[in-house]
């Protein structure tokens, strides 16, 4: 706990909570959305493709424009960029716009933005705190990240039953720019 006594650390590490849930949250909600709206079961197993294939083809190099850029600034542009595709879902959503080809096509580009943001999330935490104090930030990354993954579905179906999808969408937005 001596990790959380640092006042960026502390601040880094709830922020990421906010926007780990958010993700977590969306995750369930996308899930949800699309298949309220097509009915077809198939079209669940596009979703985590267009999530996860382009987290897949940029890994590598969203690790190493963190080693070469500065972490601080890839985290911003790309948890800002997450929110605004949040918030688009959000708007969709509330105007009656949306499509399961609008969803896909918003995590394709959300599987960009997290293909940078979390290799410079992981490569940030040394310059958060003193090397002494290395090992609990660790730790204490890895819990808030493991409760935000089981309090984000729970808290999402909470907000889906009582006030509908498109406020997942809106909490997750919110949720990134807590982290900026």
């Amino acid at each position: 706990m001596k990790a959380l006594s640092i006042p960026i650390f502390r601040n880094y590490i709830f922020g990421a909570f906010f926007s780990e849930a958010g993700n977590q949250m969306q995750t369930v909600a996308v899930a949800w959305q699309v298949y309220e709206i097509t009915r077809n079961p198939a079209s669940l197993a596009l979703i985590g493709l267009s999530h996860i294939l382009p987290i897949f083809g940029l890994s590598l190099i969203g690790g190493i424009t963190a080693d070469k850029i500065d972490r601080k600034k890839i985290l911003i542009i790309s948890q800002f960029s997450m929110a605004i595709l949040a918030f688009s879902l959000f708007f969709l959503t509330n105007s009656n716009l949306i499509t399961p080809f609008y969803i896909y096509g918003i995590l394709i580009l959300s599987g960009v933005a997290q293909a940078f943001s979390m290799p410079a999330r992981q490569a940030i935490l040394p310059n958060l705190v003193p090397s002494k104090f290395f090992m609990n930030a660790i730790s204490l990354h890895t819990l808030q990240f493991q409760m935000a993954t089981m309090l984000g579905p729970a808290v999402a179906g909470l907000l889906i039953a009582g006030y509908g999808v498109s406020s997942v969408y809106l909490f997750n937005g919110v949720s990134f720019l807590v982290f900026i």
